[in-house]
């Protein structure tokens, strides 16, 4: 199993700094209600809805309409999701960052005055306790169909990590923000397979009522864990078919969000092609790698490549391939702790 411990350290410090900004607001009397928000947010963990209270269409002129199909076509397009509730919009204007939206962030608005701020860190944040703490204040909202649509926020996400790719203090100062947005926004660009998980998860849910939560957890913010969740459904259902579609999503499921570092590496030599020294390292490193099982080999070897990507991130122009270089990079990281383990088992550490 590979070790999370380091970035989770990393995260958790900077969950601290948030802890520390709330608790001196609270002790400084700012606002009377400081003292009942984490109530208010335990109280979102467990609500069926969250941190929303309705789901309304959001169109570009600023008209915000019900949830009917294309109801911002005539308006300049828009974004479908969670309205929300007051409690929430409460806790923003007091410059706590929740239940975020990508789909239609401003993002030259945003990156000017807000991605150098720590409203990004606690959007960063958020999403990690959305791992960690079992959806956190989305909990049940997660099944809440319509509070998010995956793929507008996956296409804002990656929007997004686009833009600040192209600035050259994102590649150097800020680079640790830029990265860890990476590792925790969803952002790939949408997939066959991934198609296929969404139109096959919709066709169980059509045929089996009792699979629509799940369903919905997995088209509004899909992950690993939903295999596990599938194959434990699965596992209620007296009429199992063997080899049923339930096991084809789970199998797809497990494809789309297991890494396969020698592929990623592939990949990220071919998109590399023309920038500099990039895809030539990657291919050495790739290579070295498949012919050496060795821990003490493979975490040198590792650790040279993580230190050459670093050192060449700003090489291409285009923020496509830096991004993929940050992409790459996180995978390979994983790969040096697993390396580290096998080390540290060897030496007896």
């Amino acid at each position: 199993m590979k070790s999370n411990r380091p970035m989770r350290k990393f995260y958790l410090t900077l969950l601290s700094l948030v802890v520390a900004t709330v608790c001196a607001a609270a002790e400084s009397g700012r606002d009377s209600q400081v003292s009942q928000y984490p109530s208010w947010v335990t109280q979102m963990k467990s609500a069926e809805r969250g941190p929303f209270s309705r789901i309304r269409w959001f169109c570009k002129d600023g008209r915000m309409l019900p949830p009917d199909p294309y109801a911002c076509k005539e308006f300049g397009g828009g974004a479908q999701h969670g309205e929300w509730s007051d409690r929430t919009k409460t806790l923003r204007a007091q410059g706590y960052a929740i239940a975020n939206f990508y789909a239609d962030l401003d993002i030259e608005s945003f990156i000017a005055n807000d991605a150098t701020t720590d409203r990004f860190a606690q959007m960063l944040i958020e999403q990690f306790l959305v791992r960690i703490d079992n959806g956190w204040i989305l909990r049940r909202a997660r099944f809440y169909r319509g509070a998010y649509q995956e793929e507008g926020e996956r296409r804002g996400a990656r929007k997004l990590l686009f833009k600040l790719a192209e600035k050259r203090d994102w590649l150097t100062y800020r680079y640790l923000l830029l990265r860890t947005a990476a590792r925790l926004l969803a952002h790939g660009a949408k997939t066959a397979s991934i198609q296929e998980i969404r139109q096959l998860s919709a066709s169980l849910s059509d045929r089996d009522p009792a699979f629509k939560m799940l369903r919905n957890k997995i088209h509004g913010s899909p992950e690993l864990a939903d295999a596990s969740a599938v194959r434990a459904y699965v596992r209620t259902i007296s009429d199992r078919d063997p080899g049923s579609d339930y096991d084809r999503l789970a199998g797809l499921i497990e494809a789309v969000y297991t890494t396969d570092i020698t592929k990623r590496l592939r990949s990220l030599a071919a998109a590399t092609m023309g920038s500099g020294d990039i895809a030539a390292i990657v291919k050495i490193a790739n290579q070295t790698l498949t012919q050496t099982s060795a821990a003490r080999e493979r975490f040198g070897l590792i650790a040279k490549l993580l230190a050459d990507l670093r050192d060449n991130i700003t090489v291409p122009n285009g923020p496509r391939q830096r991004l993929a270089i940050i992409d790459a990079s996180l995978a390979v990281e994983s790969e040096l702790f697993t390396a580290a383990s096998m080390l540290a088992g060897e030496l007896g550490a």
